[in-house]
């Protein structure tokens, strides 16, 4: 005998209390989902772009990363892999599969689900299309004159309705005639939650290497991680010279003329000083970086420097 209507609705509501990952983010169901913000910072929302990348259009992701571009605001290493594999595709299968690792974004806030299969008491991270997002923020700024429509007690629910499939998928979010007004205890929770660390434990593992281990399988490109300072220069061929570690030796000083006076003298030690030759750079253009300086190269230096 199966369960009863009345049970049913218990034991799913349990799973979602009670199996909620919540590293994981809620996406709109289909139909009409209401939904409170709440706005514990003065920036309430945050940017996410993630990078899918798989080896056959038809095939699952083999690696799922942080945009470090949208989210972090550095350079990154999959976005400057992308655009190589991009110059570098020669047909039109390439072509679609390197468009498919492009940055996925999509905006980040936290909220009360009123209803539906994702409804709960507790704030949780709500993940909307940037459309959306745009739209529910074009609403706060319209209504924003006459009432804050993030206040915890004066503010206003949206509901927001999905429709269509795939790439006709609709949501339109309209605000909600009656809210009700968030408690301490959801304004306390919300609090807990960082928005920005929630995104770096799901897509920011360390999965670059893996990631770009793929691009350059499916494209035959050769790829190589660097840290985000210097990612994007190396994975598009440049590459970056740092300082060596290593102390540069002093340039021997030229003998002192000894008919001179001790003004004469002194000026020219001086000049030394100033006009010292830097040392040469210690990569190339197509050299791989932190290879050390040629021992004949450091030799032609130190002759250069005796003959002073």
């Amino acid at each position: 005998m199966a369960l009863s209507p009345a049970m049913m609705a218990l034991v799913k509501g349990a799973k979602n209390r009670y199996t909620r990952n919540t590293s994981k983010f809620v996406k709109l169901k289909e139909g009409k989902t209401r939904v409170r913000i709440v706005a514990t910072e003065e920036k309430f929302w945050q940017d996410l772009g993630v990078h899918w990348i798989k080896t056959d259009l038809s095939g699952k992701p083999v690696a799922v990363v942080g945009c470090h571009d949208l989210v972090k605001d550095e350079a990154c290493p999959i976005c400057a892999a992308i655009d190589k594999a991009m110059k570098a595709a020669t047909d039109d299968d390439t072509v679609k599969l390197v468009k498919e690792w492009t940055t996925r974004k999509s905006v980040l806030v936290k909220a009360i689900i009123r209803d539906g299969a994702d409804a709960s008491p507790d704030p949780q991270i709500l993940e909307l299309t940037p459309s959306t997002f745009g739209t529910i923020v074009s609403m706060i700024e319209e209504y924003g004159s006459e009432v804050d429509p993030l206040s915890p007690t004066e503010g206003m629910d949206f509901v927001i309705t999905r429709s269509g499939k795939g790439l006709d998928t609709r949501y339109e979010p309209m605000p909600a005639l009656k809210s009700q007004p968030l408690t301490k205890d959801q304004i306390t929770k919300a609090k807990e939650i960082n928005l920005l660390e929630a995104i770096e434990k799901e897509f920011f593992r360390g999965d670059e290497q893996k990631a770009l281990n793929a691009i350059g399988q499916a494209t035959g490109i050769s790829l190589a991680i660097a840290p985000p300072k210097r990612a994007a220069g190396l994975l598009t061929g440049a590459v970056v010279a740092e300082e060596p570690e290593a102390e540069t030796p002093a340039p021997r000083p030229a003998p002192r003329p000894a008919a001179r006076p001790a003004a004469v003298v002194e000026e020219v030690e001086e000049a030394e000083v100033v006009e010292e030759k830097p040392a040469p750079k210690a990569v190339s253009a197509g050299a791989e970086f932190g290879s050390d300086v040629p021992d004949a190269e450091l030799d032609g230096l130190l002759d250069e420097l005796d003959g002073v």
